[in-house]
């Protein structure tokens, strides 16, 4: 093991902009582990390995302390300079400095590591930020003044002002990027960057050192406290990021300010995060709400954790907002169904003192429906099947026998589903969508002269249905009561004796088996 070594200059000293450095004695450079070492700037350190071709750099943290560094390095491993820059992700207050390194070293980032900065980039960085009294995103020399030297050096133009542009500046495009990992070789030695997900930042970097067994990720909270929230994406996120970082072998894990976790550490946080999850959706699924939840889930085992009294109980609602509740139904139902019979043909041909028979097709019958359904919270969508019986209407032309005719229809409708009043006991969903009517005609009787003998034809037409299901529950068995209300087009009956459209009603009573399942 290296002795720490302490590297001290003095405390204000003139930099080659004309800004003032930091105070140097605050910095400091010891040994991980081999040839891992950390550097320490304050409350917060990066990390560079030196290999026989040159040294890896990771964050360069700030250009005050990139120029301190590239020094100490120039003097400590002489005709090694920094080959490679590796940023973690976009934070000014880690990624600032790179340009230093630029004549030797290519800079490194994931590969949306320019468009996160754009987007940061539309305000001032928050260490300036806090000086920005006015909140106009422009430090103008009298906020900058109160923090000496080093906002006043951002103001490159010199007129008296530092822009968002000109805070972000120092922040430099990466000159390679990667997808998912990436391996770096160098002088023999292999480093790895892992982007874990979303999880922990859009553009979230670890670089995992596999021959020392070390892992460098500042995006992690500190891991012996709850984390403060889910919401820099979610709980799904960040629990597949931990994961994933669980699969990589190392015994040393480096956070922000330097703090040493081990692999134990990082597995007992995911665990909580695990136990978060599954313990509100069961909550979820009891049909509680957020404060019953909160007053039934105790997650005592991680009660060591700093915080955890004061975070368990807003990780609960932050963890039940992001659930998504998916129902799936299948139901089947029979039907009491009514067809307007509309006007018939020969009601619009004949006179009405030598008409005879003259029955538009329609009236009364049952039809079986069987359907399923997927709903995510109060909405989703549904697929229904059905069939109906017979109805019959009644033509007499001019001088004929009369004829009667026969229908049935098959109907596939696809539904839009909303749930106007939820409840597990008592519920109602409207709904409304498109069905397919198919119907099977058939003339029972001799047409006349000129027209075949019990003719049969099919004849398909597309129209609107709308709807609404009431469900109820009731010693476990879920029922339902549909009603659905269809529009027949004038074409579906006009061969059977008919004209004009039609209004097809149906109510009905049936059995609804769902499977839920609450999910991030």
């Amino acid at each position: 093991m290296v002795r720490c070594v302490l590297f001290s200059v003095s405390a204000l000293v003139m930099s080659s902009n004309g800004a003032f450095a930091q105070d140097s004695s605050a910095r400091e450079i010891t040994s991980v582990r081999g040839d891992l070492y950390q550097v320490r700037d304050g409350q917060r350190i990066t990390v560079f390995l030196v290999t026989p071709a040159g040294v890896i750099l990771a964050d360069p943290l700030n250009p005050d302390l990139a120029r301190w560094l590239k020094a100490e390095l120039a003097s400590r491993f002489p005709d090694r300079p920094v080959r490679y820059v590796l940023h973690t992700g976009h934070r000014h207050e880690r990624a600032a400095g790179g340009w230093v390194f630029d004549g030797t070293a290519d800079l490194v980032a994931l590969a949306n590591f320019m468009s996160a900065r754009r987007r940061a980039a539309a305000s001032l960085p928050p260490s300036l930020a806090s000086l920005d009294r006015d909140r106009n995103d422009i430090l103008e020399r009298s906020e900058a003044l109160a923090s000496g030297a080093e906002a006043l050096s951002k103001d490159r133009n010199q007129n008296g002002e530092v822009t968002t542009e000109e805070a972000w500046a120092d922040v430099s495009s990466p000159e390679g990027t990667y997808h998912g990992r990436r391996m770096i070789e160098l002088g023999g030695r292999r480093v790895e960057l892992v982007h874990p997900g979303d999880g922990i930042g859009s553009d979230a970097t670890v670089i995992w050192f596999p021959s020392e067994r070390v892992l460098f990720a500042p995006g992690l909270p500190p891991l012996d406290e709850v984390p403060s929230s889910f919401t820099l994406t979610s709980a799904k996120a960040f629990l597949e990021a931990l994961r994933q970082l669980e699969r990589l072998e190392f015994d040393t894990l480096l956070l922000e300010r330097g703090d040493r976790r081990t692999l134990a550490d990082l597995a007992f946080v995911r665990e909580y995060v695990e136990a978060m999850v599954e313990g509100v959706k069961a909550g979820v699924m009891k049909g509680e709400s957020i404060e019953q939840i909160q007053a039934s889930l105790a997650l005592e085992r991680f009660n060591r954790l700093r915080n955890f009294d004061a975070q368990r109980g807003p990780h609960i609602a932050e963890t039940f907002r992001q659930l998504r509740m998916f129902t799936v139904n299948v139901s089947g139902s029979a039907e009491f169904m009514h067809l307007q019979r509309g006007t018939a043909a020969c009601a619009l041909s004949l006179p009405s003192t030598i008409r005879t028979a003259c029955t538009g097709t329609g009236g009364r019958t049952f039809a079986g429906t069987g359907g399923a359904s997927v709903m995510t919270g109060r909405l989703g969508g549904a697929v229904e099947l059905s069939r109906t019986g017979i109805v019959t209407g009644v033509d007499q032309p001019f001088r004929s026998d009369a004829r009667s005719f026969r229908s049935r229809e098959t109907v596939t409708a696809f539904l839009f589903r909303y749930e106007a009043v939820p409840g597990r006991r008592l519920g109602l969903a409207v709904t409304g969508g498109v069905a397919r009517i198919s119907a099977t005609q058939q003339y029972d009787a001799d047409v006349g002269f000129f027209a075949p003998v019990n003719r049969k034809l099919t004849v398909t037409e597309t129209t609107s249905v709308f709807g609404a299901d009431l469900v109820g529950s009731l010693s476990g068995v879920r029922f339902t009561l549909p009603v659905r209300v269809l529009r027949a087009p004038e074409e579906l009956y006009r061969a059977v004796g008919g004209t004009g459209p039609k209004r097809n009603l149906r109510v009905g009573i049936g059995v609804a088996v769902p499977v839920t399942r609450a999910v991030l």
